[in-house]
Parts: C-alpha cells; structure tokens; sequence
C-alpha cells in the first residue's frame, strides 16, 4: 500500500494518491464537492449547509447518483437510487469499523461523514484516524500538555485530601493525544481533528476556575471553589464563544469548521489575519480577494487560540 497527500494554502487536502490512483478535490468551503483525476471528471457531491453534510454523490463514470442517509452522527448508512431503493448499506462498530454491502461502488463518505482512503485509515482534516486502533495516529495540534500540568497543579493544593481520589476533574476526561471524542464516539464527532466542543469549554473551565485557585494560592489565602466554580463556568462560555469554540469559531486558515454564527456570506465570528484573531462581521472566502471585513475587534494572537 502506497500513499501520498498534497495540501493547500488553506490546509485542506487537495490531491491523494492511493496505489498510482490520482483523486484531486475541489472545495466548498470545507467540504469536497468535486473528485478528479488530471482532466477528468470523477464524481460531483452535493453538500448540505453543515461541515461533512453531503446529499448526493454523482459517479461520472457509471453516469450513477446515489442519495447518501445518514444517521444522527453523519455516517452514511445507506445510498439509495432516484426512485428510493437501497443499493447500497454501511453498518459501523462504535469507533468507525465498516462493513459495507451491497451494490459496489467509490464512495469514500463513510463514518461521520469523513473520507475513507481504503488505507485503514479516514481523514479527519487535521490528522488521521484508525478505527481498528480507535485511535488518532498522531497527537492533538491542540496540546494535551495544559491537562497533565492542571491535574499536577491541583494535586499540590488538593482542598480534601480523603475525597482527591474519588473526584474526576473536567480536563482528566480526555487528556490522551490520541485519543478521539472523549472515548465517547456514539455521543460526539470530531470533523476537524481536534478539539471537541466539550473540550473547548474544559479549555475554558480550567483557564477561569485555574487562575481563581492562582490567585487564592499566591495570596496565602484558603482556596475558594465557589469563586473557583464560577471562573470555570466564565471560561467554559468563553471557551465555547472563543476562535476555537464551536458558537463564533474561525474557519481556519489550514482547513476546519467554523462556528455556527460564522458561516455563509454574511458571518459573525473570528477570523484569522496577519498572525492573530479578530471578531467582527465578514464575509467570503477566507484567503480569497472577495474576503471582506466589518467592525474587527483584535482577539488572542497565535494559530492554537
């Protein structure tokens, strides 16, 4: 098995070859909405309004268009024909393990939504994922390294030594860099390769509830979790609303989802320009001439905010 992968300006995966087999991408946004090879066509896809929403995928060569159902996570479930029979079904283990039957067909949109390479692996922007291992096969770009420092922080300044060991913190949930969606993959996806909502708002949380416990300590003060708990409930919203966050989210500038406020034409949310965020009203694509912006507020600098 042989492969490689080319990319674009915007971080989004442009070209792959599988085994001497080209596939070139043209892109909506995120999402793919044309495979080709050199000069041909190979398949049109109609994407819906959401990142990894796709209706129907048009095979050129077999002059076929299949209507791709989905289930509640976006893997596709089944593809029909025109007149509604299935041709085509996929059944999934938890973490992404695929079986399908049926008519034979390219379709590559399988679990989640994401692209299946037919390498063992599927493609999640930011990294790759293996199902069989149900594992991420490189770290998070976003570090995990700001959890395993928070626990030992906390750990040095526990407020009840005999219930440390019952209590589950927020960020001890998912502090592995490889692991995917909290180990939890029936509740939540990961279209980017990267922070989950709720990770985003743990971010948030150990920031707001961190610098409240901060400042107790240097203080020589006892630590108050309820100024604690109302930091974290203050970075959780921050967390969710920031460029990362899944309300306002910025779409990346190395390919990603942007937040629910921060799509179409006219967008509210962040965006990214000249090493740093800004907040504001914008529209078009971003990195294209017809990119405009309204009202910029400048946010936190730096690609992992």
């Amino acid at each position: 098995m042989n492969a490689s992968f080319v990319y674009d300006g915007l971080g989004r995966r442009e070209k792959k070859t599988v085994n001497s087999n080209l596939t070139e991408f043209l892109f909506d946004g995120v999402n793919p909405v044309q495979e080709t090879s050199w000069a041909n066509i190979l398949a049109n896809i109609l994407p819906g309004l959401g990142i990894d929403e796709f209706l129907t995928r048009t095979d050129v060569g077999a002059s076929a268009t299949s209507y791709i159902l989905p289930d509640v996570l976006g893997s596709s479930i089944a593809l029909t024909d025109a007149a509604g029979a299935v041709q085509t079904e996929y059944t999934y283990e938890p973490f992404g393990r695929t079986t399908a039957i049926g008519a034979s067909n390219s379709n590559p949109l399988h679990y989640t939504g994401r692209e299946n390479d037919g390498t063992s692996l599927y493609y999640y922007r930011a990294r790759y994922y293996h199902p069989g291992l149900q594992r991420f096969v490189s770290e998070d770009p976003i570090s995990p390294q700001w959890a395993i420092l928070a626990q030992q922080a906390l750990r040095e300044f526990p407020s009840d030594a005999e219930a440390e060991e019952d209590v589950l913190l927020p960020w001890e949930v998912d502090s592995h860099p490889f692991s995917y969606v909290l180990n939890s993959p029936t509740n939540f996806t990961d279209p980017t390769g990267e922070i989950t909502p709720v990770g985003a708002a743990a971010v948030g949380c150990l920031i707001g509830g961190g610098l409240s416990v901060g400042a107790d300590v240097l203080g020589g003060r006892k630590i108050s979790w309820w100024n604690a708990g109302a930091g974290c409930a203050v970075g959780a919203l921050t967390g969710l609303s920031g460029p990362k966050g899944p309300l306002f989210g910025r779409a990346r500038y190395r390919g990603g989802s942007p937040g629910i406020f921060n799509r179409g034409n006219f967008r509210t949310g962040w965006s990214w320009h000249n090493g740093r965020n800004w907040f504001g009203f914008h529209g078009g694509t971003p990195g294209n001439a017809g990119h405009w912006h309204a009202t910029r507020i400048p946010g936190p600098r730096g690609p992992l905010w």
